[in-house]
């Protein structure tokens, strides 16, 4: 078998300059089950809707793979219409006992978050498994939910790596309706403080010293037995790095 993806520059492309491309040959191997695919992992993504454009002259359907929080993965089939044309390809549910479903919690019940998106297909999805398959997949768009992490921290720069020339801004994502927070110097007294309420699950965490060391985040958590809400410290989170060559930069990342 041969396959390839490649992100190519087309004006026929559907939306934009860019569009991808996966391409196979099954024909060098007409027993066991090849396929070729895609993946993108995602970042804990509430997806309740997927869509996406494609294009082929090769094929008859697809596969989707959608993985959930567990890694449980659920498979679906979607047939394609009869078109040379571009045609809209629409995943209405990510999970279902109705799907193919292993590893996970192997319940055939959707887990949120998403996990990864896959997209691929074999021999049997082919109009002619003797010839070569080529698809052009383009706009994938998602409908997403209310669901948010308990606490997440979003890249507001590659990595979240910031140099001493960037300012500190970050995202944090979290279901709960305050955010405290504090930094530190390595021998412990404290640099700054604030408070944000998080809109739509997300505060934007601003106003950090250039020298912190630690910082500490507080999360309100309600409390069933009393309704109401209390407060958890998780501590430490973030750490600054410091190397004698390359300066100074602080890494930011988090868990619970």
């Amino acid at each position: 078998m041969k396959g390839s993806f490649n992100r190519i520059e087309s004006a026929e492309s559907y939306n934009g300059a860019h569009m991808g491309q996966i391409k196979a040959d099954f024909s060098l191997r007409p027993t066991g089950s090849p396929f070729a695919s895609i993946k993108k992992e995602v970042d804990e993504l509430d997806i309740e809707q997927l869509a996406f454009w494609v294009k082929t002259s090769d094929l008859k359907s697809l596969r989707i793979r959608t993985t959930d929080s567990t890694g449980q993965t659920f498979q679906q089939r979607i047939t394609l219409q009869n078109t040379s044309n571009w045609q809209q390809v629409v995943v209405s549910q990510m999970g279902s006992n109705t799907f193919t479903y292993w590893n996970g919690a192997n319940d055939g019940v959707w887990h949120k978050p998403a996990n990864a998106i896959t997209i691929l297909f074999d021999r049997f999805d082919m109009k002619n498994a003797a010839l070569p398959a080529t698809i052009l997949v383009d706009h994938m768009t998602a409908q997403m939910g209310d669901w948010q992490p308990e606490l997440k921290i979003q890249q507001t720069a590659l990595g979240n790596i910031f140099l001493d020339s960037e300012p500190n801004v970050f995202i944090v994502r979290t279901n709960r309706p305050s955010v405290s927070w504090a930094t530190y110097d390595i021998y412990g007294a404290q640099i700054t403080s604030g408070s944000e309420s998080p809109v739509a699950g997300k505060a934007q965490i601003t106003g950090l010293s250039a020298n912190w060391a630690i910082l500490r985040l507080k999360l309100l958590r309600r409390d069933p037995a009393v309704n109401h809400w209390s407060e958890v410290q998780l501590t430490p989170l973030f750490l600054q790095h410091c190397h004698p060559v390359m300066g100074s930069h602080r890494l930011v990342s988090a868990r619970i």
